[in-house]
């Protein structure tokens, strides 16, 4: 009976122990994500610069997106279950927006070196004129 006993406890014990969940075939790899994020902020950026009404720019940034799904060999579908999944696993998209935080850091430079120089700093903001 007793071992019977340390038997049942030993299995439960087991059963017990936490388990490290296997990620779900098909996701993005974090480098591609990591890309593909990158690309959708800076479309995101580009539709709100437009300053257009609210249903075109949905319409626009879509398109856009398509586009960067094309270009980057990944379906919508997929970036969404990869997505989902991260969303799921926090301290793996810490990371991803780790490197994503650099990726843009990276291309501001580039595109800085190739305007031929420093970002031009935000204008100085007016005095207000009512105030004397």
């Amino acid at each position: 009976m007793k071992q019977h006993f340390l038997l049942f406890t030993l299995l439960a014990l087991v059963s017990c122990a936490e388990k490290k969940p296997q990620k779900p075939a098909g996701l993005v790899a974090p480098g591609k994500l990591t890309s593909i994020l990158a690309d959708i902020h800076i479309a995101e950026s580009r539709v709100e610069e437009m300053r257009v009404h609210p249903d075109t720019a949905k319409v626009v940034f879509n398109r856009l997106q398509k586009e960067i799904f094309q270009k980057q060999g990944v379906t919508e579908t997929e970036f969404n279950k990869t997505y989902n999944y991260y969303q799921d696993h926090v301290a793996e998209l810490d990371k991803v927006y780790e490197a994503l935080v650099d990726t843009l850091g990276m291309r501001e430079v580039r595109l800085n070196s190739k305007a031929g120089g420093a970002p031009t700093p935000a204008p100085e903001p007016k005095p207000d004129s009512l105030i004397p």
